[in-house]
């Protein structure tokens, strides 16, 4: 039998699931990890002799074909303990997933995430390497010094503040939750307070026509042309999933995508996805480089993209050459995906954990 893929991921993400559902499939083996627990699924073992060198709940492995690392979960919620003890268990968990990241990272033929993405993942990193390979990337300025901030405004009429990693606030009146976007501010809204308490991305704003979302899946690369109909286009992830946001495929010139492989290949990544934003005289401006972004929502929009299908034949293939095979008799997509059982039951699990967690909310990244 094929060695299993594995993903370390949650079994409640419709990412995880539906490259777990079309692995299977097309006649491999895949499964979720949902991360370290008390019961007897979260459990693990991690020997070094007379033993299989790993164990995740139930069962025993020797190896994994390929091993995806999604949206990591370390530890599910902490049963009892007491409080004086809290802060070191967390800590301990926390040490011993990075343990059991290591691990599989060792055992196993084709990773995608783990530990080469922690640079990948810098921003400025990733700006710096976009620069060096030809990219051109806006003005950009990464500080808590407030002098350097207002040095950097001076001739900017509007600037854009961006976070470093996606996140959320939820009211703990309503409930409501609002995500965190890039803000376009001007200078006379900064203070000291503001900018010194915590560094930010200040970037000069661009007037762009349009933005393209590069899915980079190994040697395929995916490019979806994402337009605003209404008005500017601050950030199109608000606006996605409504009508204000047209979404069609796009051809990279030749000059771009030869820049593309050359970043990914820097960068070490077998597979990312890259915002690009076009501005007014038509020029490519690099924003970023998502080593763990989503993508099945371009195919959600583009039927002909077939990502999800990509996604699957290259973690089985273990590599970063592979063919996609598209075999009208076995449609492998996300059409197909909603109509199976595996999705009848994560939409179940999801329901429910929306229903009972107000954090429990997905988000385009």
């Amino acid at each position: 039998m094929d060695r299993i893929h594995l993903i370390v991921g949650n079994s409640r993400d419709y990412h995880a699931v539906a490259v777990q559902w079309a692995i299977r499939r097309m006649g491999h083996e895949a499964i979720i990890w949902d991360g370290l627990a008390a019961d007897p699924h979260g459990q693990m073992s991690i020997a070094y002799e007379n033993m299989s060198p790993l164990r995740l709940g139930p069962r025993l492995f020797n190896t994994f074909g390929s091993v995806w690392f999604r949206r990591q979960i370390p530890f599910q919620p902490i049963g009892s303990v007491h409080p004086d003890a809290r802060s070191f268990l967390i800590q301990e968990l926390t040490d011993a997933h990075l343990s059991f990241c290591a691990s599989v990272e060792s055992m196993s033929n084709f990773v995608i995430g783990g530990q080469r993405t922690r640079c990948a993942s810098s921003k400025s990193y990733q700006l710096r390497i976009a620069q060096e390979l030809g990219f051109k990337i806006p003005r950009t300025l990464i500080s808590n010094n407030y002098a350097d901030v207002m040095a950097f405004t001076k001739g900017a009429e509007r600037l854009l503040v961006k976070h470093f990693a996606p996140h959320y606030f939820i009211s703990r009146s309503t409930g409501a939750v609002r995500a965190v976007g890039p803000s376009v501010i001007r200078s006379e809204h900064l203070s000291p307070e503001k900018v010194e308490v915590c560094p930010c991305i200040y970037q000069e704003y661009i007037d762009k026509i349009y933005e393209l979302r590069v899915t980079v899946i190994g040697s395929q690369i995916y490019t979806a042309r994402l337009s605003s109909n209404v008005g500017e286009l601050i950030d199109w992830r608000p606006a996605f999933g409504s009508a204000r946001l047209d979404v069609e495929p796009f051809k990279l010139d030749r000059a771009t995508d030869s820049r593309i492989r050359q970043l990914m290949a820097r960068l070490n990544l077998p597979y990312g996805c890259i915002d690009i934003a076009v501005d007014r005289s038509g020029e490519n401006i690099f924003l970023e480089i998502n080593p763990g972004g989503q993508f099945l929502f371009i195919e959600e929009k583009i039927k002909e993209f077939p990502l999800l299908r990509a996604f699957a034949s290259m973690l089985i293939a273990q590599s970063c050459d592979f063919q996609v095979n598209i075999d009208g008799r076995m449609p492998i997509d996300i059409d197909e995906f909603e109509l199976s059982p595996e999705f009848d039951e994560w939409r179940v699990a999801y329901d429910k954990n929306a229903s009972k967690n107000p954090k429990f909310v997905t988000f385009v990244e």
